[in-house]
């Protein structure tokens, strides 16, 4: 697996497969037209749990979570709350911690309008039923809302990234999409810190296509400018991400959250 190029799978392509299916329609529905889903990958074994914050119950377990983590889903669903404390090792679970808190501080400080673009990510080790640890990447989406805009079920990926072998571990970040900031939070520091972007727009478009495996020329088609173009930026973002082939760069961008 570490000599091809990770898969990277549309979550909401991921969802649409009969393994890996919502049954609860309201959440399918809010899931799928949900603002962020488009943007989201899901990468290797994956398995998704959508959670009430209010009850701290589990309503929905789909996806692979037997491999991912030795339990099945009905254990996970009757497990609820505790199935995070039993997974994440218990050194990893102050920074996850603090990154929940600072991550819902900051959503009820920003305009109304921006908190579905909001999602954290959480980057640490889980361990899994029979022992064996796994790096697990954790996106966690705001799927419902209360009255004062404050979100209370979520809808959780889980996926294996054992294989990118990650080493800033546990670290957490947050996503704007509305205003494009990410901000990151580690056992270091425990505050969230913006990062600059050392990608543009373009460039972070063109990462995104390589990921979905397309070639140059099929990249200079698709965004209608021509393959010497499309080379150039290629040459521009393996060295702003400090690698020197496309697989590096993947892996690069699926552990710092670009993708």
């Amino acid at each position: 697996m570490n000599s091809e190029i990770p898969v990277l799978i549309p979550i909401k392509k991921a969802f649409g497969r009969q393994h890996y299916l919502i049954k609860n329609e309201i959440h399918r529905e809010k899931f799928l037209n949900h603002p962020l889903v488009n943007t989201l990958y899901s990468i290797g074994k994956s398995f998704a749990v959508i959670a009430n914050t209010s009850n701290w119950k589990i309503e929905a377990v789909t996806g692979n979570s037997k491999d991912l983590t030795g339990y099945t889903t009905d254990e996970i669903s009757n497990m609820g709350g505790e199935f995070v404390m039993n997974f994440t090792v218990p050194e990893h679970l102050p920074v996850n911690m603090a990154t929940v808190k600072t991550c819902m501080e900051y959503s009820n400080s920003i305009p109304e309008e921006q908190r579905e673009s909001i999602f954290a990510i959480y980057y640490y080790h889980g361990r899994k039923m029979n022992g064996d640890i796994v790096a697990v990447q954790h996106q966690s989406i705001p799927l419902v809302f209360d009255e004062q805009k404050i979100p209370f079920i979520f809808c959780n990926i889980y996926s294996d990234i054992s294989f990118l072998d990650p080493q800033n571990i546990p670290h957490g970040v947050m996503v704007n999409k509305f205003t494009g900031e990410v901000f990151h939070l580690n056992k270091n520091s425990l505050n969230l810190e913006k990062r600059e972007d050392r990608f543009s727009k373009r460039e972070k478009e063109i990462i995104r296509l390589m990921g979905n495996g397309l070639t140059s020329k099929e990249i200079a088609e698709k965004l209608f400018i021509s393959n010497d173009t499309v080379r150039t930026h290629r040459k521009n973002i393996l060295r702003k991400a400090g690698v020197s082939n496309t697989i590096s760069l993947i892996k690069y961008a699926i552990i710092n959250s670009i993708l």
